[in-house]
């Protein structure tokens, strides 16, 4: 199958084909976008073009390496999946990774490294694959793919070459919680105002605390501890009590981040703008005009470093216990 195959991803292809063509190809890259199908079957045409037998820039599709990556059972090229129960890459599977890499190509011209979901990686993972992305073995080249590339560390997204695919059809945002967070972003712009800041900060925090009380009463009214209070001893109230706290603050967490994740969007449409990528590459076409406003007044580097602090903020919510309103205040007040 030709690169030409993944006919939405123009640029994509445009960018991988061109960097093949002139051996300009990155030793790590990172792949992104909200259809994780598309992602990976870029993954596989670009192992494929590095190995192809017949064709050096775009893969055959035909010769015996193309068909096993295709398959999935090259011998050089290895995939990486969450496969532990709390959903995480753990370093042991990096540490393999390392090894497989580390021994010399013997079948095809270069080893390849695929990582899905790369934003899963545990802390002990993601620092130990550190190493491998500052010093890579030779005739190895790494891909991750990620949907939520701002989970990631941002010293693992600073080594790789990113490449942002198109977003498709489905961008409209899935509760009215975000809606009125677009709403605010796009009557007061991120431009350093504290003022426009402290409206965006009450606005999330208002979020934030009617969905804490939207998800306490759900899981109280689905709770087995109030059907069985009259006749359950104390101890097992007391554990239910333990896990319904548990799971409001696991549901409470993920709304928080889809809330902070409408910020990542926002800024992420205006990159694409300052980029000269539109049409299908933005999540918010319907605020075009608004975006390129907004996108007029920046340079791209005061547009990517917004887009860096809003990635650091939500990185900080997901993986550290930083105090949350502080945390969510001091990067408003950085944008």
């Amino acid at each position: 199958m030709p690169f030409s195959d993944l006919t939405s991803q123009v640029a994509v292809v445009d960018q991988l084909t061109r960097s093949l063509r002139e051996n300009r190809v990155a030793h790590a890259y990172l792949f992104t976008g909200e259809n994780r199908s598309d992602l990976e079957k870029a993954a596989v045409l670009l192992a494929q073009a590095l190995n192809c037998t017949d064709n050096l820039t775009d893969p055959c599709g035909r010769c015996r390496a193309c068909v096993q990556i295709a398959g999935l059972n090259h011998p050089e090229v290895f995939w990486i999946k969450p496969e532990s129960k709390s959903r995480k890459i753990v370093i042991d599977q990096i540490r393999e990774l390392e090894r497989t890499l580390n021994q010399k190509a013997s079948f095809g011209r270069t080893k390849v490294g695929i990582i899905v979901d790369a934003d899963c990686l545990g802390n002990e993972a993601a620092n130990a694959f550190l190493k491998t992305l500052e010093e890579p073995p030779s005739q190895t080249n790494l891909i991750l793919i990620s949907t939520q590339p701002e989970r990631l560390l941002p010293t693992i997204i600073s080594r790789c070459r990113r490449l942002i695919f198109s977003m498709g059809t489905d961008k409209a945002l899935s509760s009215d919680c975000e809606r009125r967070v677009l709403d605010q972003l796009v009557e007061f712009p991120l431009d350093g105002s504290v003022f426009n800041a402290y409206q965006l900060l009450s606005v999330l925090q208002k979020e934030i605390e009617g969905q804490k009380e939207e998800i306490e009463a759900r899981v109280e009214a689905e709770s087995s501890a109030s059907k069985w209070a009259d006749v359950a001893d104390k101890k097992y109230l007391d554990k239910v009590d333990d896990e319904n706290a548990a799971r409001v603050a696991a549901e409470r967490k993920q709304e928080v981040e889809k809330l902070i994740k409408v910020l990542y969007k926002w800024q992420h449409d205006i990159v694409m703008i300052k980029e000269g990528l539109q049409g299908g590459f933005l999540y918010f076409p319907q605020q075009i005009s608004v975006l390129q406003e907004r996108a007029a007044k920046l340079s791209i580097e005061d547009a990517l470093r917004k887009m860096t602090v809003i990635e650091n903020l939500n990185n900080k919510l997901s993986r550290t216990n930083v105090q949350e309103s502080l945390a969510i205040e001091v990067a408003l007040l950085r944008l």
